[in-house]
């Protein structure tokens, strides 16, 4: 695919499993293809003069080591660049990692329903993990048990917690603190995520076991929340649906970053003693990084939807519909459901062909 001239190369947009992740493959401008050809040119024509040169001689010895740094280089940039699974052998030893997912009756069905945030999960090509699931309200979700045990794998098991009236300022994360001390104590990892959630394959297998937590990008419908209104709502997507992670407050999500859950057991760490306004988690990731001085491993790569978002609606062939209350808020509706507004009048359509940042959206008119 034609890169587009002004976007990153990790926005370029390739839809992978259906799922509107990027592709992993991708060149960067700087490691091009061309590029590494003009190393071994180059690297060929320091061969050649040297040999010649009867007065370098001694300098022989030195070009063998260029030539095999070229080729060390170019191996490793092709496994970063290229979209493959990783070797066994490089994504086992981490130690578990203890998966605690948040549903409610909502995720029984939709585009983003809890089998396929499950799903995600049987697909990581890290395979060191249990996932934890508990209802967060007191509304019945009688599906939720035929959900888990339809998909037959072992990894993935019911929390019973009871149920709770749900707040919006606390979030349910009492009892997301109280899920998290049921992660099993070989577990040495911890992700924290929401039943509608997807994650790329290779999420998990970003960890890096040197660092307290590993953060990676994310797309989500809050990524622009701050820019001004262009022309139309719609196009405030224009350019991607990426956020870079920064681990602070209002720049972070709960489900993007893999924490350690053996310095998190030995600080007791909870989410519910953070201010009660639905944002404990950045508050927290915030006091992790310039207070406790956690260190933070980035990944510049988006492998998380949180969803929904524009982009993982349209590839689920859905239409993203902008209602602009709040203003950064909107839905994923079917097809027919556009139709219906469209014709109505009350919504306007919105199409992007720009490439890397393709958009089907509607917009209150």
């Amino acid at each position: 695919m034609k890169k587009h001239p002004l976007l990153p190369i990790r926005q370029q947009i390739r839809y992978r499993h259906g799922q509107g992740f990027e592709s992993v493959r991708g060149k960067f401008s700087i490691f091009s293809t061309s590029f590494l050809s003009q190393i071994r040119m180059r690297a060929k024509g320091w061969m050649i003069s040297l040999f010649n040169n009867t007065s370098l001689s001694r300098h022989k010895l030195t070009t063998f080591g260029i030539l095999i740094f070229v080729v060390a280089a170019e191996f490793f940039l092709h496994l970063y660049l290229t979209d493959i699974s990783l070797p066994e052998s490089l994504v086992k030893g981490k130690g578990k990692v203890c998966v605690v997912i948040r549903t409610y009756h909502k995720h029984a069905s939709g585009y983003y329903r809890l089998v396929d945030s499950l799903t995600s999960l049987m697909q990581q090509t890290y395979t060191e993990w249990e996932a934890l699931v508990f209802q967060t309200d007191d509304v019945p979700f009688p599906e939720l048990e035929d959900i888990i045990a339809n998909l037959g794998d072992s990894r993935i098991r019911r929390l019973n917690l009871g149920l709770h009236r749900y707040s919006h300022g606390e979030s349910a994360y009492s009892l997301t603190d109280k899920a998290i001390t049921h992660c099993s104590e070989e577990s040495k990892w911890l992700v924290v995520t929401n039943g509608d959630n997807q994650y790329h394959p290779l999420f998990l297998s970003s960890i890096d076991a040197r660092s307290d937590v590993t953060t990676v990008n994310w797309y989500t419908r809050y990524s622009l929340m701050m820019r001004p209104k262009r022309e139309a709502l719609c196009s405030r997507w224009d350019g991607g649906t990426c956020r870079v992670n920064r681990f602070q407050f209002a720049r972070t999500d709960l489900g993007s970053v893999i924490l350690s859950l053996d310095r998190w057991r030995k600080e007791s760490l909870k989410f519910s003693e953070q201010v009660p306004n639905s944002m404990q988690d950045g508050q927290l990731y915030s006091r992790l990084r310039n207070e406790l001085l956690w260190k933070v491993h980035h990944v510049n790569r988006c492998l998380f939807h949180h969803n929904p978002n524009p982009r993982s609606c349209n590839a689920k062939g859905g239409i993203w519909k902008e209602h602009g209350s709040p203003p950064w808020e909107g839905l994923c509706v079917t097809p027919e459901e556009a139709a219906r507004d469209l014709e109505s009048g009350r919504y306007i359509a919105y199409h992007s062909t720009e490439e890397g940042s393709e958009l089907n959206c509607m917009y209150r008119s």
